[in-house]
């Protein structure tokens, strides 16, 4: 009855009386869904139990933890030797490129290259682009499809790929 009152007090100016008349009959029809709806989200507040979404959402988002799960044992050595590793175009088959061609974080672009497909080291594309970078520590799993499982595991496959850094085996490391 609100909604009708309200309707036909405010009603917009360039609206007909035929359809000031179907927009009270879908408001009525639907108060009940709305209703329940408002019911279902605002309740559990009122009555000052923990909404299940909520607190999934606030596990899921998070502040940034003040160090990465994967970096236990790690020390400015060991960082500094990933960094170098990170940018050394040795590593791949011709020299030409490094873990920064394709994640680039010298750049605006946040440590990605922007493009549908990576080129690799001779050229070829990629089967797709290249995901970001930044706080990978934190990502459930490594590459789009999550054929890893964390850092370590990710990081020789891309250097083994023909299509990416191209070298033929552990050996030629």
């Amino acid at each position: 009855q609100a909604i009708r009152q309200f309707t036909l007090k405010h009603p917009h100016p360039q609206m007909t009386s035929s359809a000031k008349h179907d927009t009270i009959t879908t408001m009525t029809k639907y108060k009940h869904v709305i209703l329940a709806l408002l019911i279902i989200y605002w309740a559990p507040l009122a009555i000052g139990s923990p909404d299940p979404l909520l607190q999934r959402a606030q596990k899921l988002f998070a502040p940034l933890p003040a160090q990465m799960p994967s970096a236990t044992g790690n020390s400015p050595a060991k960082i500094t030797l990933g960094r170098a590793l990170f940018f050394e175009t040795a590593l791949s088959i011709n020299h030409s490129q490094s873990c920064n061609s394709c994640h680039d974080l010298t750049g605006p672009s946040t440590g990605v290259d922007n493009q549908t497909t990576s080129l690799g080291a001779l050229g070829k594309p990629g089967r797709r682009n290249s995901p970001r970078v930044w706080n990978a520590g934190l990502h459930i799993a490594q590459f789009w499809d999550g054929r890893s499982a964390d850092l370590v595991a990710q990081a020789k496959l891309p250097i083994l790929n023909p299509l990416e850094m191209a070298l033929p085996d552990e050996a030629t490391f």
